[in-house]
């Protein structure tokens, strides 16, 4: 690894003080919008809530809640068939979902298969230095 050229040790050097300052930034912009939400929206509800600020500006804050569905099947599919029809089929929608490991796992006859159905698509890589260690 001593052996790299300039440009790949350049490439690596700026990658990593990047990574640092985009830590240490995404910290500070937590802390800020905690403070915010602390200082200017002490009951929120759900969706856009503004504060009109003294020089007439609007600072607007959207307020989300996620969610979810139990991750038991069965129970939510019990608590789906004792809600009337039009409201359960309205309600309650299934997302179907991959098994990366089980694709992977498949015999070529079924990954064909399968292939049609299926968009891949590459994710951004991650990085991580470690350090060389010593003995």
């Amino acid at each position: 690894m001593s052996d790299i050229s300039e440009a790949h040790r350049n490439a690596l050097i700026r990658w990593q003080l990047a990574d640092a300052k985009m830590r240490h930034a995404v910290a500070d912009e937590l802390e800020a919008r905690n403070a915010l939400t602390k200082l200017y929206f002490t009951n929120p509800t759900e969706g856009t809530n503004n504060f009109d600020l003294p020089d007439g500006s609007v600072l607007k804050a959207k307020f989300v809640n996620y969610y979810n569905l139990d991750k038991n099947v069965l129970a939510v599919q019990t608590v789906q068939k004792s809600l009337p029809r039009p409201i359960r089929d309205a309600l309650i929608k299934w997302k179907p979902e991959i098994s990366v490991s089980q694709y992977k796992a498949l015999e070529p006859t079924y990954k064909r298969l399968v292939n049609e159905i299926l968009t891949i698509s590459p994710g951004r890589p991650s990085f991580e230095v470690v350090e060389k260690k010593t003995r």
